[in-house]
């Protein structure tokens, strides 16, 4: 399973999203999303791990937006994200990866969260645990931001 990458039989039927694109969730509905009160998003001041990083598609110049998951910040910078990308591909023979940041710096790239996870150590962990368990092992490399099962705090 992937929370980072999904294919859906139809479109959603979330009338924010329905406005403005015709249902379809993808980097410029997210960026409209996380810009309006109201959404399945909104922006954050500074990156943390577990959050979405995002730019929109600019026609002509640039045809397609990209996101990612952010999953490694250090000192308030983010060092490493898991991305689906076509140059993942060529250069790893494996589109989805975790990588150094270096697609998503530009001006317009903003940090967002979704809000149906919550803000808290484990679900932050799954989040990313299902993302990267889609992965072959080769593609993560040890991410000090990142806390495994045995150092999470207990339920009971």
């Amino acid at each position: 399973m992937s929370v980072g990458v999904w294919a859906s039989p139809a479109k959603p039927t979330i009338p924010l999203y329905v406005r403005f694109n015709g249902g379809w969730i993808n980097t410029d509905a997210i960026v409209h999303d996380a810009n309006q009160p109201t959404g399945l998003f909104f922006p954050l001041d500074e990156p943390k791990v577990g959050c979405l990083w995002v730019f929109p598609s600019r026609r002509p110049k640039r045809p397609y937006g990209h996101v990612g998951i952010v999953s490694a910040v250090r000192n308030g910078k983010v060092t490493k994200v898991i991305h689906c990308a076509k140059s993942n591909f060529r250069r790893y023979g494996d589109a989805i990866r975790e990588t150094p940041p270096t697609v998503f710096q530009v001006p317009d790239a903003l940090f967002v969260w979704y809000v149906g996870i919550e803000d808290t150590e484990a679900s932050i962990y799954v989040a990313i645990t299902l993302t990267a368990s889609s992965l072959p092992s080769s593609s993560l490399s040890p991410s000090p931001s990142l806390r495994w099962a045995s150092s999470l705090p207990s339920s009971s």
